[in-house]
């Protein structure tokens, strides 16, 4: 079971794929060698990080540790009540991205043009009232 609680983890460091599209579009300079070089750094980036934390938690709590390695962590410790928080950011922030695909995607697939703010706008609260409710 914590073999999924960990691979969950780990796919959440990757969760901008969906939008690759998108951010090469966005790129000043749009070839695949440049996209390629920066989508590469930012892997191993987020990987260097996720290792460094996994082994950190590992190397101090050994067997005993968590799937979620905060879970180990006293409910007073204030490093880890910080990091508990950034995860909560790190959720609230992270769910632009994904709606930012959902929306363009919706507008793409129904031929809706996003450059009308109506029709922007308009998508936007119809497939936000459903998320929230």
């Amino acid at each position: 079971v914590t073999t999924f609680v960990l691979l969950g983890s780990l796919s959440t460091a990757f969760i901008a794929h969906y939008n690759a599209p998108k951010f090469y579009t966005q790129m000043q300079t749009q070839t695949v060698e440049q996209f390629t070089r920066v989508v590469t750094v930012a892997f191993v980036f987020s990987l260097a990080i996720y290792l460094w934390v996994m082994s950190v938690g590992y190397l101090t709590f050994g067997s005993a540790a968590d799937g979620l390695i905060l879970n180990n962590y006293s409910e007073a410790d204030g490093g880890a009540t910080a990091a508990r928080i950034a995860i909560g950011f790190a959720v609230v922030f992270g769910f632009p991205l994904a709606f930012t695909a959902l929306r363009d995607s919706t507008m793409g697939v129904f031929g809706l043009d996003g450059e009308k703010s109506t029709t922007f706008i308009g998508v936007t609260f119809a497939l936000l009232l459903p998320i929230t409710l």
